[in-house]
């Protein structure tokens, strides 16, 4: 079967098209690339922070780890964007998701676009699971550029590598894919450029499946620390095998899973303005989902607390939860009658607020993502009423972003947060 659209085939595909480049597009839905597309990474710096958005529609964003900043994602000579992965320990992307696309009888497809730099050493461009705990499954770059791969289940262990010598050019683009059959050859088939290497391995005796316990990782090993050392970028993972025609359409015509909307991104400012100058508002775990209290947020700064609205989400709609907290830095005194309260609404979005349900000086409890509202909270517009916060204490709070379906995008959207509270006289 192609996996083309009509309409498409006059795309060059050392050429993006623009809107590619500019990021105004979303996932093509009617596209059979769009088929069993369980995570598409085309790794857009859409936030300043630097968070990766996954454009399948399953919303598994990752969040960088170690040394990766927005500094590491870097334009490619055709104009799009990769992330340099540095091969440092624990530098890479956490998909913090379980994920369980391989279960028993399963077939799976792996592939991405990389630019490898030198020093490799059994780098891990996409896997989940962790060695040792009958889990693993993982496409890698091995030494003198070979492909190779991690196939662990219940029952046994599978290894391989192309056995042709180098095959992926340092320094050039390359799209390399591992293609594991479990239904109809149970093999693993290793792809370079659209076309099969020659080499594959039998993997009939993985009937078991693999673990759903470990988180994805782009750029490393899933279990211990073998990091990637080069760029990546349109990572994707698909349940399904398939065949060499249509591994070679992926490689041939890989815009058509990119679907034009002629809008940019809206990005979103969350501003605070406080009565006491001795209030804050402060990030809560590594993605403002919940966790403990962390550093104190930056003011009126794109993406302080949202990422980005992409084209996709502003047509459809899209609602997301953010945990803070409001915390007292005074050394000795207390603040008395603190409140909080949705001061400006963004244009292009209503906001709700809730209190947090572990209360004064307790740690809010994470959610699975971003989309995950949590348990206990109430929405609502009415102000939330914190009480007297001592010196140092603090107190979670939840915001709830309501982006209306056909919403604009483009232009940065503002909000603003009041934190109203009485210094003792």
């Amino acid at each position: 079967m192609s996996l083309i659209q009509r309409g498409f085939l006059s795309y060059d595909r050392t050429h993006a098209p623009d809107y590619v480049k500019n990021g105004n597009f979303t996932l093509n839905r009617d596209s059979l690339q769009a088929r069993n597309l369980v995570g598409w990474w085309p790794f857009m710096p859409m936030t300043g922070l630097g968070l990766l958005l996954d454009f399948s529609g399953n919303k598994f964003h990752g969040t960088p780890q170690s040394s990766i900043t927005i500094a590491n994602w870097q334009l490619t000579a055709q104009g799009l964007w990769a992330v340099d992965f540095e091969g440092a320990s624990g530098d890479s992307i956490d998909i913090d998701t379980r994920f369980p696309p391989l279960l028993a009888g399963r077939s799976a497809t792996l592939m991405a676009v990389v630019n490898a730099d030198t020093g490799l050493n059994n780098g891990a461009i996409v896997g989940w699971g962790a060695s040792g705990d009958n889990a693993a499954c993982t496409m890698e770059l091995n030494d003198n550029e070979r492909i190779g791969f991690l196939f662990e289940t219940d029952t046994s262990v599978e290894a391989g590598e192309t056995d042709d010598g180098a095959i992926v050019t340092i320094g050039e683009d390359t799209h390399i894919a591992v293609v594991f059959d479990r239904e109809t050859t149970n093999t693993a088939r290793r792809f370079v450029n659209g076309l099969n290497t020659g080499t594959n391995t039998d993997i009939s005796a993985q009937t078991g499946q693999v673990s759903t316990s470990n988180n994805i990782e782009i750029g490393k090993f899933p279990g211990p620390d073998i990091q990637y050392n080069g760029r990546a970028r349109d990572v994707r993972i698909y349940h399904g095998a398939f065949s060499g025609r249509e591994m070679f359409e992926f490689w041939q015509y890989p815009w058509d899973l990119y679907l034009e909307t002629g809008r940019a991104p809206r990005g979103f400012v969350a501003a605070v303005s406080f009565t006491s100058t001795n209030l804050a508002l402060n990030h809560s775990g590594a993605s403002d989902i919940g966790g403990a209290i962390g550093a104190e947020l930056t003011d009126d700064a794109l993406n302080n607390i949202w990422d980005d609205v992409s084209s996709g989400d502003a047509d459809a709609g899209d609602t997301e939860f953010r945990c803070c907290y409001v915390k007292n830095t005074h050394a000795t005194l207390s603040v008395l009658n603190v409140k909080v309260e949705v001061a400006t609404d963004p244009a292009e979005s209503n906001w709700e607020i809730a209190l947090g349900a572990a209360g004064k000086n307790g740690t809010e409890t994470a959610v699975a993502n971003e989309d995950t509202a949590p348990a206990t909270p109430t929405f609502g517009t009415t102000a939330l009423e914190l009480g007297t916060l001592a010196a140092g204490d603090f107190f979670p709070i939840w915001i709830k972003r309501i982006v209306t379906a056909g919403a604009g995008a483009a232009t940065p959207d503002t909000g603003k947060l009041r934190i109203l509270g009485d210094d003792p006289n």
